[in-house]
């Protein structure tokens, strides 16, 4: 198509882009009828959708605005040279050119195994080119302002980051080394470190509404006994909600504007200061709402904060696993721990690395096993079954698990997106929105499942 060879993307893009890039919230949003007219399956027009999904309507009709030809006849015929689609392509080149491309099975993929519904094509940008988004900015609002949920335009709050930490994560493990869109998560690593690294910036943990009640009064007393700071000045939240009081302990904060309580906490002092977050978090919890220690504000900021964090990207930029190979195969990425594997097990090279696999990754399915070592549905049957052999895997079926072999103990059933995984690899994974991935690069998860098992705690 002339539109897609001129522009850079992909033909279902290109067709979105000169039908006038529609949009609906259903996933046929299309309809069978216009989509067969112009060509494209459900899926191709739904990830295609993803890459205008940004766009204002003043940009849309601008880059129409800069398309139209200057030769009015040229408008009877858009394929003519100088005519519309000519004017498309280059008004959406000089627009949006720079940015890296994204393929589109990469769009299919990221929707079948992430919940991010609209915001997908906003946390897209940011492994584009444009990882100086405003969503990954500090947020320097005054405490009263600040949000706890969602991509936000203002800048980074835990939850927003807790988002963007996962599709990190996923691009890391799912895409080959090489890949273009994941060589960009280094920046967007800097991007996050940058945040939580800002002594300034303070992430909202809760807000909650008390009453004249004794009972509320007391409690807000004994909230702020727990912080034990100093009193701050902070700006009124409007002409009828003046500050009542606050405190500041360097570490957490709390203001209270009338009947409502503000508190925030400093995650450049949060290893310091967890338990005290922790604690004060879970004294204003919701009714209905749990505390979950794994992804709590403090434990998405330590998790931002530590070296496996920042291990993401230093493992983008030196790593031994070939292009166009995945991390997740420790034959490439840990050869010398495979080969330790192999010295104290006697498994074949092969089985070592699915040992390890196994071990590791929360959802070994035999699909994901092939992809990343490059195997055939053969070759994986072979190394499955050197392990039952060696009694290192028990054989059996599970819902929904797409393998047969598993690791001895008690396993969960999964939830949504979730596949069922035993519960020996629990402590690697529990962070992220997708709980099966890694807070750290996968090299580094097979060299902690095989140091617990030198140390004894092996899977029964």
């Amino acid at each position: 198509m002339q539109l897609a060879a001129k522009s850079g993307l992909s033909i279902p893009e290109a067709t979105m882009l000169y039908l006038g890039m529609p949009t609906g919230y259903r996933k046929d949003f299309l309809g069978k009828h216009k989509r067969d007219l112009v060509g494209l399956k459900v899926n191709e027009a739904d990830a295609a959708k993803t890459t205008f999904a940004e766009l204002k309507a003043e940009d849309r009709s601008a880059l129409f605005d800069r398309a139209a030809p200057s030769d009015p006849a040229l408008l009877r015929m858009p394929l003519a040279p100088g005519g519309f689609v000519d004017g498309l392509a280059r008004a959406w080149k000089e627009k949006f050119g720079k940015r890296t491309k994204v393929p589109q099975e990469l769009i299919v993929a990221l929707k079948k195994d992430l919940e991010l519904r609209n915001e997908l094509s906003t946390l897209l940008q940011l492994f584009t080119g444009e990882s100086n988004a405003k969503l990954v900015q500090a947020d320097l609002r005054p405490l009263h302002e600040l949000d706890r949920y969602g991509t936000r335009e203002e800048g980074l709050n835990y939850a927003g980051a807790q988002t963007v930490a996962t599709l990190l994560s996923w691009m890391f493990l799912a895409r080959p080394v090489g890949d273009p869109i994941r060589a960009n998560l280094v920046d967007v690593v800097a991007a996050l470190k940058k945040v939580v690294d800002d002594p300034r910036v303070i992430w909202l943990l809760a807000e909650d509404y008390f009453g004249d009640d004794p009972a509320d009064k007391k409690k807000l007393d004994g909230i702020f006994a727990h912080v034990a700071g100093k009193p701050v000045e902070l700006p009124d939240a409007g002409e009828d909600d003046k500050l009542t009081r606050s405190s500041d302990n360097g570490a957490v904060i709390v203001a209270q504007y009338s009947r409502r309580l503000y508190a925030g906490f400093r995650p450049t002092k949060v290893e310091a200061a967890r338990k005290q977050i922790d604690t004060l978090e879970q004294a204003l919890l919701s009714e209905g709402e749990t505390f979950v220690p794994l992804q709590s504000p403090a434990a998405i900021a330590t998790m931002l904060r530590s070296d496996g964090f920042a291990a993401f990207a230093e493992r983008v930029e030196e790593t031994p696993v070939p292009e166009g190979s995945y991390e997740a195969n420790p034959a490439l990425s840990v050869p010398k721990l495979v080969a330790k594997v192999v010295k104290a097990t006697d498994l074949s090279t092969e089985g070592a690395t699915l040992y390890l696999q196994m071990l590791a990754l929360a959802e070994p399915t035999e699909r994901n096993i092939q992809l990343y070592n490059g195997w055939t549905p053969k070759q994986y049957k072979v190394a499955a079954a050197e392990l039952a052999k060696a009694k290192l895997v028990v054989e059996g079926k599970r819902e929904r698990a797409g393998r047969s072999i598993f690791l001895k103990g008690s396993y969960s059933k999964g939830t949504k997106k979730e596949l069922p995984t035993e519960d020996w690899r629990q402590p690697f994974y529990g962070v992220l929105d997708r709980e099966s991935l890694p807070t750290e690069p996968i090299h580094l998860v097979f060299a902690r499942a095989w140091k617990r098992i030198e140390d004894g705690d092996v899977p029964k």
